[in-house]
């Protein structure tokens, strides 16, 4: 009984000295108390076309801080940090929303045009676009993240989004790159 004890409390206590980091390009890494680390999760994103993998120099932990990984060790980093990485990196890489100090807010938000096909048709729905939006607040893609089930609608959504604008999100003082959903919903209304 009490070796079962011991060899629980030896466990947790390696469980909590460890804590995991996303990389810049969507990769999960394991920081190790004793400066070390490991991969967690291997994305798509970091599979390269030999088979090896490319993994962004720096991460961000859970507690949103930065830490630069060099070949097996890593180190925090912070702003004032001048060797190594300089938040070029961190700046040109899209974060995940749970990580952003300032969240983006939406400054200018066009309504797309009902597609007079779609009118004729009596064409109905929601699309939602999935849009990425840059460290100046510009949109830099758009995609479909939920269809309406009409091509016509779905398009003049996307549309739209490309034209929409906003307060870039920050991390630690830093505007990002950060992911976003905007709905759009197609209704026809009755003329009386």
């Amino acid at each position: 009984m009490k070796m079962i004890i011991v060899m629980v409390l030896f466990l947790s206590s390696v469980v909590l000295s460890e804590q995991i980091a996303l990389t810049t390009n969507g990769v999960e890494v394991v920081l190790c108390s004793d400066t070390t680390w490991m991969l967690l999760d291997i994305g798509k994103e970091a599979l390269d076309d030999g088979g090896g993998y490319r993994i962004s120099r720096v991460a961000v932990t859970e507690d949103s801080n930065l830490v630069l990984l060099s070949e097996n060790t890593w180190v925090y980093l912070s702003p004032d940090d001048t060797f190594g990485v300089q938040y070029d990196e961190i700046k040109m890489s899209v974060l995940p929303y749970y990580l952003i100090d300032e969240m983006p807010q939406l400054q200018h938000l066009p309504q797309p045009e009902y597609p007079i096909g779609a009118r004729v048709r009596g064409d109905e729905g929601r699309t939602i676009i999935k849009v990425l939006v840059d460290k100046n607040g510009e949109i830099i893609s758009a995609e479909i993240l939920k269809s309406s089930g009409y091509m016509e609608l779905d398009q003049a959504a996307i549309k739209a989004a490309r034209n929409a604008r906003f307060k870039p999100a920050k991390y630690k003082g830093y505007p990002v790159r950060v992911y976003v959903s905007l709905p759009y919903t197609f209704r026809l209304t009755a003329v009386e």
